[in-house]
């Protein structure tokens, strides 16, 4: 999803997690073995719809992907500790 690139998500258990709802609406979701085709073909027809969700999900969840994360939790924990 970081590369803002079709995802599919396969349910095999299920499972209760705080993201599932948000990652479900961002991917093409398969339930079933049988809807793995359809899956497919979906996302080899990427619309603008899906790209906006993932970018939008990708910024809720990362905040920004530039590489910086590191610093900027440097910078914070560097900031709570001189203060």
């Amino acid at each position: 999803m970081i590369l803002n690139k079709p995802v599919i998500t396969i349910t095999i258990v299920n499972l209760d997690s705080p993201f599932k709802e948000m990652i479900d609406s961002a991917s093409i979701h398969v339930n079933h073995n049988k809807d793995i085709t359809v899956a497919i073909k979906a996302a080899l027809n990427d619309n603008k719809h899906m790209r906006n969700k993932r970018k939008k999900l990708v910024e809720e969840l990362c905040y920004k992907i530039d590489g910086k994360a590191t610093e900027r939790v440097a910078k914070i924990i560097y900031k709570i500790t001189n203060h």
